[in-house]
């Protein structure tokens, strides 16, 4: 058994009888696979750590929709940049930012931080983020009540957002707000 880490679709209506989960690793993995992860708020995909065998990894992470890290997380990204960036952006998951000479880690912990932004904008009751918008939206083309919910669920994080202008796109919006993130990301007792 191994640690990994993925980003994964969500499936599941989020009723009792079908509840929200991730792809392959949820109530259908079988044999069961011990898991925990992030949803990146209603945006249908999750973050996952997994403690999975070889040949569960080897099935998750052949499936196309998933996107999965090396056991090492401290391998530098390297020759899967442009892979890595296009399943990412996919996903609205803004990716132009990573190097090749980033690790996993650190491209793990900035998503999770992005993930627990989002969260937040939809716990405070502001529902799904990308309807129309993508990353390349300008924040002055949001609805205003969308713009304004980032705002405060971003500032009841102690998040600055004097720097975001309405010329920003929402990918620039976000990478300048989880970049002022400093707190560590848990994920099933791994900090990230």
């Amino acid at each position: 058994m191994a640690i990994r880490f993925y980003i994964i679709p969500e499936i599941g209506a989020g009723t009792a009888s079908d509840p929200r989960r991730p792809k392959y690793v949820g109530l259908e993995a079988s044999p069961h696979i011990s898991w925990g992860g992030m949803q990146y708020a209603n945006e249908a995909i999750y973050l996952v750590r997994a403690d999975v065998t070889g040949a569960q990894h080897t099935s998750i992470s052949g499936e196309s929709d998933v996107l999965s890290a090396p056991e090492n997380l401290q391998d530098v990204v390297g020759g899967t940049l442009t892979n890595l960036q296009n399943k990412l952006e996919a996903v609205n998951i803004p990716a132009d930012w990573i190097t090749a000479g980033m690790t996993y880690a650190e491209v793990i912990r900035w998503v999770a931080r992005l993930f627990w932004v989002l969260q937040r904008f939809q716990g405070m009751g502001f529902g799904t983020f990308f309807e129309s918008e993508d990353l390349d939206t300008l924040v002055g083309d949001m609805p205003q009540q969308k713009r304004s919910g980032l705002k405060l669920a971003s500032e009841s994080l102690g998040l600055d957002t004097d720097d975001i202008q309405g010329t920003d796109t929402i990918r620039v919006a976000f990478k300048k707000l989880t970049d002022q993130v400093t707190t560590d990301m848990l994920i099933s007792g791994q900090v990230l």
